[in-house]
């Protein structure tokens, strides 16, 4: 049993750091600063995901009156950052998908301190003598987030084109991951389908709740619609992904283990019935945004295809030269362009399309 748990442990560890090395290869310096600039769009997607969602978990877990086990993980469902699967929603829904990725980003770094102190106030008053939360086994966890993301980001400074196949390959591992979770979960779980009626309610509610407050607050905030949508998937679909492997390596006794992941499992189900639903509500909604606010949401696409671009020949040209690439003067050159601004005439990659991370391809294809 010790073998089972330790090689579930190792597979979670190697899942999890290709994921996060993925998400830290999508994101561009200088899209990253600008976004961080704007301020009023990560502020508000922080607030939600830090102090909406994991409020609504402790609320429904108030509610529902669950046993600690279930109280546990549905917080820890609450208080985990979003993941590749929301971007990858916020791209279908014709959302701000540079947002979304920047709000990841942060959300998943600060979660190395935002997720242990946020569990310790709002799980560890349900923890009892059978079932307690090891913060220790929490935080080098969380290494496994924090460390892939920067060497991502790394790669994707110098080596653009590798950090592209590092993106596509963490957005397929991360759906095959949540399918076979689903399956072996039916399988080893077979009570996930027998989840009390509660326990499906709170799932549902996690995600059409969270992301109706996202939603709300990013309009009351004065975000546009299309970063109103993304925000709203941010909130509502969390990283069932790292939720699952923080509970893997916190609690080694598979009873209490068993126990604790039946209900990020079942939330991994549920968020894709959701995931799907909200995308095709707002893809259709979509198409009532404001002149202004499509005019702006089109022209942060070519501006953001028109960088990667910049960027790719940037490092080409340098490697050419056989120097290393500048990142300041890359920044300089792309960082800046503002959404409605002139851009370059060779705004996308030698395909043209651009990939749902706002980065053009390096074939062009979209993914």
């Amino acid at each position: 049993m010790a073998d089972s748990g330790s090689t579930l442990q190792t597979i979670m560890a190697i899942l999890v750091g290709l994921l996060m090395l993925g998400l830290g290869a999508t994101v561009s310096l200088a899209k990253f600063v600008r976004n961080v600039r704007e301020l009023k769009g990560p502020l508000v997607g922080l607030a939600c995901q830090t102090l909406a969602m994991p409020f609504l978990a402790y609320i429904f877990s108030i509610i529902f009156q669950f046993p600690a086990a279930t109280t546990v993980s549905v917080i820890a469902i609450g208080c985990t950052p979003g993941g590749s699967t929301s971007n990858l929603f916020s791209y279908f829904s014709k959302g701000d998908v540079s947002l979304s990725i920047t709000m990841t980003v942060i959300s998943s770094t600060l979660s190395f301190g935002t997720l242990p102190l946020l569990l310790w106030m709002l799980a560890e008053p349900f923890a009892t003598n059978a079932l307690q939360i090891p913060f220790t086994n929490v935080l080098l966890a969380l290494l496994l987030v924090v460390i892939p993301v920067a060497i991502g980001v790394a790669v994707r400074t110098k080596w653009i084109d590798v950090a592209w196949y590092l993106e596509k390959s963490a957005t397929v591992l991360g759906s095959v991951f949540i399918i076979v979770a689903i399956v072996y979960g039916s399988i080893t779980e077979a009570d996930i389908f027998l989840a009390p009626a509660s326990e499906w309610v709170t799932a549902f509610l996690l995600c059409f709740g969270g992301a109706a407050v996202g939603y709300g607050l990013a309009i009351v905030s004065g975000l546009r619609r299309y970063q109103a949508r993304t925000v709203a998937l941010e909130t509502g679909i969390q990283n069932s992904t790292l939720t699952i492997a923080i509970l893997t390596f916190s609690f080694a006794d598979s009873a209490v283990l068993g126990s604790v992941l039946r209900f990020p499992l079942l939330y991994s189900l549920v968020l894709i019935i959701c995931g799907v639903a909200m995308s095709a509500l707002f893809y259709f909604v979509a198409r009532f945004d404001s002149e202004d606010d499509e005019h702006h949401r089109r022209a942060a696409e070519l501006a953001e295809a028109s960088a990667t671009a910049m960027e790719s020949k940037h490092q080409h040209k340098h490697a050419a030269r056989g120097e290393a690439p500048i990142a300041r003067q890359s920044e300089s050159k792309v960082g800046l362009v503002e959404p409605g601004a002139a851009t370059p005439s060779g705004a996308a990659s030698p395909g043209g399309a651009a990939s749902p991370s706002g980065a053009a391809s390096p074939s062009g294809a979209e993914a």
